[in-house]
């Protein structure tokens, strides 16, 4: 137990000092006291396991990663980063099969029906705008939210407009404007609360 403490405790240095933080500054940034860390780094006790798990999202590594006696200062972000990159190709892939998806009917409509139904690509967009939606979600990117949900409101009432063209539908597009204001109070009171 004693190896595993110290073991611990030698990363917990060489992490903070590789982000140039004093204990202090650390402190502040966990919400503990630079009491708590001095001990944690010192090895004379261990953070509990909540803490362990908060210190790890910190600086970006595993428990596992912790726990090791060679810690790799750098693997935590090149795992990031891969992962990141992984992230952004499905969700790509996922977009890109929606507008498959979208083609196979434009195309299977015209060769069995002799239709052209253009407005199929129009309404990719609002459901590729869910997509993105839900990726967004699932890799937890928050920044994102609020650009992918006005891309849904406006997508969306242009692809209702663009159904629908032989109507006078235009008045659809003030619908947007409350949708628009309650997305901006949204983000407003979502970024304000993590402040505090």
């Amino acid at each position: 137990m004693d190896d595993l403490r110290d073991t611990i405790g030698h990363n917990l240095v060489r992490l903070r000092k590789s982000r140039n933080l004093t204990q202090d500054q650390l402190a502040s940034k966990l919400n503990y006291s630079d009491k708590a860390i001095s001990k944690w780094e010192h090895a004379t006790s261990l953070p509990s396991i909540e803490n362990l798990y908060e210190i790890c999202q910190f600086y970006d590594v595993t428990l596992d990663d912790l726990t090791k006696p060679n810690l790799k200062l750098y693997e935590g972000r090149e795992r990031r980063k891969g992962n990141e990159a992984n992230q952004i190709i499905i969700t790509c892939l996922s977009v890109l099969l929606v507008f498959l998806i979208a083609t196979t009917a434009f195309v299977g409509l015209y060769l069995f029906y002799k239709t052209f139904e253009w407005q199929i690509f129009v309404w990719a967009l609002p459901i590729s705008s869910i997509v993105l939606l839900v990726f967004n979600g699932v890799w937890g990117k928050t920044k994102w939210v609020y650009p992918i949900t006005t891309l849904l409101i406006w997508s969306l009432l242009s692809s209702v407009f663009v159904q629908f063209l032989d109507q006078n539908l235009w008045m659809i597009f003030i619908l947007g404007i409350p949708g628009e204001l309650i997305v901006i109070f949204w983000s407003r009171l979502t970024s304000s609360s993590k402040k505090h």
